[in-house]
């Protein structure tokens, strides 16, 4: 595969980007080449990166709305603050925080 054919795929990621206004093609070629040291061969490389971004970012979500299920239930239960809950059931409070801005900026991006 030549220079001329790299550079063909990525005008067509930047004009992908264009017509979407998504920058996650281009965004998808940057983390491929970051990760790998090499050019992106096939568009497919570019949107196996793109994936598996999505699908860490889908895991950290079901953590994190798991955690947030417990520490909510438990304060429920037993009546206690955010913090205590968090202490009873060896959860760090800057975590479970952190969870619930990342769930609410998430969500703020859905609507």
């Amino acid at each position: 595969m030549g220079a001329k054919d790299i550079e063909e795929k990525h005008v067509i990621l930047k004009m992908m980007t264009a017509m979407t206004g998504d920058n996650r093609f281009e965004e998808g070629r940057r983390l491929y080449e970051e990760s790998t040291g090499r050019k992106v061969n096939t568009m497919c490389e570019a949107l196996d990166r793109i994936e598996k971004r999505g699908e860490k970012r889908g895991e950290k979500r079901g953590n994190y709305l798991c955690m947030l299920s417990m520490v909510n239930n438990y304060v429920q239960n037993k009546k206690l603050t955010f913090k205590a809950a968090c202490e009873d059931l060896g959860v760090e409070y800057k975590e479970y925080m952190a969870a619930r801005r990342f769930i609410k900026r998430q969500e703020a991006r859905q609507v």
